[in-house]
């Protein structure tokens, strides 16, 4: 089914459109490791050494919600900078999320 969808997104869009996705994902995932600021591996270390899970778990939370959201209002504006009319601000916003 993925190899279907990326053969269909690539017929509508076409080579140039299928570039700037291609692009935009790949910014977007290079982004996307910071999310988190290694709190998850935190929280793993946490628990395994018997720490209450409840209030290290919100925390992780919390830092998983505020640095994604960071990381997009910044990767957006690059990307749309980046790739200018190729890719609507709608559809970043969307492969952002």
């Amino acid at each position: 089914m993925q190899a279907a969808s990326l053969v269909l997104m690539a017929r509508i869009l076409g080579a140039g459109g299928y570039g700037a996705l291609a692009g935009s994902v790949a910014l977007f995932m290079v982004c996307g490791q910071f999310t988190g600021l290694g709190s998850g591996i935190a929280l793993v270390r946490h628990v395994s050494r018997g720490g209450e899970l409840r209030c290290r778990f919100a925390a992780t939370e919390r830092a998983y919600l505020l640095s994604g959201l960071v990381l997009t209002v910044i990767a957006v504006p690059v990307s749309l900078v980046l790739l200018g009319s190729l890719v609507s601000a709608s559809a970043l916003i969307f492969l952002a999320m």
